[in-house]
This record gives C-alpha cells, sequence and structure tokens, in this order.
C-alpha cells in the first residue's frame, strides 16, 4: 500500500512537473511571438518629446558615461543621419546653450578615444579621429570619435550597457548652436563608417532580436521603440484592417538611407500629374518639401475638390495652400480637418501611406496652411516630420522594408481616426475611382501657363527697352546736331561780320 502511494505519488509530482513545464514553455511561445512587437521589457519604449510646429523637431533623451554618473544627452530623432553627437565640456567653446549640462569627456571613467592609426581615420591634430557633419542649410558640426557606454533609460541595468561610437562635439554652427536639443541621433547607415545607430549596437550585444526600430511622432511627443514595434498604439482593429488604415509594409530601396519608391500623389481620388519617384523618410526634417509645381498642383486639387461640393472645405482661401478659419460653436478645429481630403502617397508596390489634414495643416496666427515647402528636388520628395505625424513608421533593417499604419502617437483631440470621419462629413463617395483627366490638364498647364507669361514679359520688357534706347539715342543725336548748327551759325555770323568790318575799313581808305 505505501509503495503504492508513493508510485502515485510520484506520478502526480512528475505530471505536475510536466504541466509546469508546458505552461512555462507556452508562456515563453507567447512572449516570443509578442515580442516581434515590443521586445524585451528592460528595454522599455523611449518618450519622444517635441513636435513640427514650436520646436520644429523631435528627440530623445540617452544617457552616456558612468553608470553612477551618466550624463543625460536629449538628442534629435533623425532617420536622415548616420551621426550621434553632442557638445563635450572644456571643447566646445563657442558651443550654445541647450537642455543638459555639456558631456564632460575628459573626466569619464569609460570613454575610449579612437586612435588615428588603429582605427584608420581622418586624423586632427591631437591624434584624434576628426568628423565633420553639415547640412544644406549651413548647419554644422565638428568634433572627434569616442567610445563611450550608452543606455535608453538612466533605471537600465549595468549588465544592459553597450559600447556606442558618437561625436565629441567641440564646434556647432547656426542652427546647431541656437537649437534647444543637446545634439542629434542619428538612426540610418548614411554617413561615417565610424558611428553606427543605437539599435545596430544593441543588435550585437543581443539586447534586441531583431534589427528594427519604430517611431510614432504626434502632434506633440510620441514614442520611439528599439527592436519592433507596439500594436497597441495603431488605430483600426484588425476587423478593419482590409478596409482602411491598417500597417501595410513596403520594400526600402537598396541604400543607407530610408527610401521608398513612389508611384504618384493623389489629393482625394485626383492623381498630380508630376511624376514622383522616390520618399525620402526623414524624421530630422521639419516640413514635407517637393517642388514648387508640385505644390501648386496639390493646392489646385484641394481647390478643385472644393469647388465641386465634394468636400466641405469650411476655411477661406488666403494664398497657396493656406486657408483662413476661426472656430465658432458649430464649427470646431476638427470639423475644419474634416471638411478636406486625405493627401497620399501611392507606393510602387501599391501600398499608400496617408497624411489627413489634420496632420498636413499647420497653424500660422488666424490661417492653417499646408505642412509643405518647396525646393528643387525634382522625382523625390523629402517626407519631413509633418508628414509622419501620427503615424506609426517601423523600419525593418533585417527585411528591407518599412512600414506604416494610422496611429495615436500623442494625445490631441483634433485628430482624425480614419478616412471613414473624413466621408461621413462630406459628399465625397469613398469607392469614387481615381481621377487621371477630370483637371490633370488644368494642372499640368498651370506651369506652362506661368512659363509663357513669364517669357512674354520678358519680351515685352526687351522691347520697351530697346524702343527707350533707341528713343534716347535720337534725343541725343538731335541735341548734338543742334548744338553743332548753333556752333556754326555762331561762326558763320562771326565770318560776316569780319567782312564787314573788313570792307567797311577799305571803304574808309582814301583814294
Amino acid at each position: 500500500m505505501e509503495k503504492l502511494l508513493i508510485i502515485c505519488s510520484c506520478f502526480c509530482i512528475g505530471a505536475f512537473c510536466l504541466n509546469v513545464e508546458d505552461i512555462a514553455s507556452g508562456f515563453r511561445r507567447e512572449l516570443h511571438q509578442s515580442g516581434r512587437h515590443l521586445m524585451y521589457m528592460d528595454l522599455e519604449t523611449v518618450d519622444v518629446f517635441g513636435n513640427t510646429t514650436n520646436l520644429m523637431y523631435y528627440y530623445s533623451n540617452l544617457y552616456f558615461g558612468d553608470h553612477d554618473n551618466l550624463s543625460k544627452q536629449s538628442l534629435i530623432l533623425d532617420t536622415g543621419s548616420g551621426i550621434t553627437c553632442f557638445p563635450c565640456k572644456d571643447l566646445c567653446l563657442q558651443c550654445g546653450k541647450h537642455l543638459n549640462t555639456y558631456y564632460d569627456v575628459m573626466n569619464s571613467k569609460s570613454v575610449e578615444f579612437l586612435n588615428c592609426k588603429k582605427d584608420h581615420c581622418t586624423c586632427s591634430t591631437e591624434d584624434r579621429c576628426f568628423f565633420a557633419q553639415r547640412y544644406g542649410e549651413g548647419s554644422s558640426y565638428l568634433g572627434f570619435w569616442i567610445n563611450e557606454n550608452v543606455y535608453l533609460n538612466s533605471q537600465d541595468d549595468v549588465n544592459n550597457t553597450i559600447k556606442m561610437t558618437v561625436g565629441c562635439v567641440t564646434e556647432e554652427t547656426k542652427l546647431f548652436k541656437t537649437q534647444k536639443a543637446d545634439g542629434i541621433m542619428g538612426l540610418s547607415t548614411a554617413g561615417n563608417l565610424k558611428s553606427k545607430p543605437i539599435y545596430y549596437h544593441l543588435h550585437e550585444a543581443g539586447l534586441i532580436e531583431h534589427l528594427e526600430f519604430s517611431l510614432c511622432l504626434g502632434h506633440n511627443g510620441g514614442k520611439f521603440i528599439v527592436g519592433g514595434y507596439d500594436e497597441k498604439l495603431i488605430v483600426n482593429t484588425s476587423e478593419e484592417c482590409q478596409q482602411e488604415n491598417c500597417l501595410q509594409w513596403t520594400k526600402m530601396r537598396r541604400d543607407s538611407q530610408f527610401k521608398v519608391n513612389l508611384e504618384k500623389i493623389k489629393v482625394g481620388n485626383i492623381i498630380i500629374p508630376s511624376k514622383v519617384k522616390i520618399g525620402f523618410i526623414d524624421s530630422g526634417t521639419t516640413y514635407t518639401y517637393m517642388t514648387s509645381a508640385q505644390k501648386a498642383q496639390i493646392d489646385r486639387a484641394i481647390t478643385s475638390l472644393c469647388e465641386t461640393g465634394d468636400y466641405n472645405c469650411y476655411g477661406k482661401k488666403v494664398g497657396l495652400g493656406c486657408y483662413k478659419f476661426k472656430e465658432t460653436k458649430s464649427l470646431s478645429v476638427k470639423d475644419f480637418f474634416l471638411s478636406y481630403p486625405i493627401l497620399s502617397f501611392v507606393t510602387k508596390e501599391g501600398g499608400t501611406i496617408k497624411w489627413f489634414p489634420s496632420e498636413y495643416f499647420i497653424k500660422f496666427k488666424d490661417k492653417y496652411c499646408l505642412a509643405i515647402d518647396p525646393y528643387g528636388g525634382g522625382a523625390e520628395i523629402i517626407m519631413g516630420g509633418s508628414s509622419m505625424r501620427q503615424t506609426m513608421f517601423i523600419f525593418d533593417k533585417d527585411n528591407n522594408r518599412v512600414g506604416y499604419a494610422r496611429a495615436k502617437c500623442s494625445e490631441d483631440a483634433n485628430m482624425i481616426m480614419t478616412d471613414s470621419e473624413i466621408f461621413a462629413s462630406n459628399k465625397a463617395e469613398k469607392t469614387k475611382e481615381e481621377c487621371y483627366n477630370c483637371i490633370t490638364a488644368q494642372l499640368s498647364d498651370e506651369p506652362l501657363f506661368y512659363g509663357v507669361i513669364t517669357i512674354l514679359l520678358l519680351l515685352i520688357f526687351c522691347l520697351c527697352t530697346l524702343v527707350g534706347y533707341k528713343c534716347f539715342k535720337k534725343i541725343r543725336e538731335n541735341r548734338q546736331t543742334r548744338f553743332i548748327r548753333y556752333e556754326v551759325d555762331a561762326n558763320s555770323s562771326s565770318v560776316m561780320r569780319g567782312e564787314d568790318s573788313i570792307q567797311l575799313e577799305l571803304d574808309e581808305v582814301p583814294h
């Protein structure tokens, strides 16, 4: 009997242990499956601060140096750059005043200076590896490379320490000098090969499984997640995903920057005639940049949709891409946003990056204007922070693709959540076919029209100048002729008077 009890007890304990192992195994599988979206709880989502309206950029905090004496640095999140750098104490004498104290490189116990010979780099006079970073509008950084401990959060365990190559800034100019942020956090692999983005270092250290990060930038603040993305931030549920705004993936171009191949730009159902080929996703740029012709065509398309009555368009047009609107008891700011069409960037693979009116309009005093600035980029547009707002962008380097979906990155009472809200507020039909020819001719003729007008004005100016020159020349010749005639007449008179006097003298001589 005792043996039977012992056997039963052992069986029950074994079964319990097996069940616990199965439960643990199931938990690990669940954790692994969900880990794709929010990896490793010790690498929590990093808060993002800033906006594209007042501060004009987004930044997150990183911590450098000794674990017991960390240096907090607020760095602009820049998918268009491959360098992470910030000012160094006692070395950057011409640097500006920023959010935090300068990093004290000379008193750090964990810093490593790169060696010119060993690390094969451009050498400075002090045997340090030199770097320079310059931007199109003239801002620049100068400094040297160091290896330093970095943490995503000040509470990170010392075991999660990684060494990262960063720039110790000794000189900064223009916007880098006047901005509040301490420096930049480059997230692309473009730029100097000495510097890799933080997610590369975390991946190499085995702290994240996937070479991936995501940015969710809101109207104010947002989220920066390394190693994956958080599905909870995406607006739509799986049932709605067949219809609109759900997570889509597009292959990235084979270069070091985050660029996708574009097929077209749409405003509502109207296709813009200007050819676009590349969309450069650049979180470090405030506005979205395209050619002046493309901006004018977008403006014309919005105007056309307003005139046809498809959209209510509650604002009063007051210039290119600007609308005057004042909130009333019956019309809110969100009502204003809802009365305009969605602007879409369509990829060659058929994906659609949607730009909602609540994001593409930026307020300037009493008017709302398109967050678009012109530049001579031709077929490439720069999709800056303004076009990334309230959209989850996932940069998957493992599979060389970028994901995007409508997301609630920050609280905003005026945010339009889905397409359905807009269609419910206007007469426009959700299933209306794309319009290739309805106003394409008008749109495409605008630049030609203005070009012809410009040429005609130049011809008129040249003709007037020529006529004016000929008139001036004729007047001058007439004045010279009159002057010569006066001189001749005067001389002739003098001669005649001389002859008369001579004749008079002769008459007076006695015979």
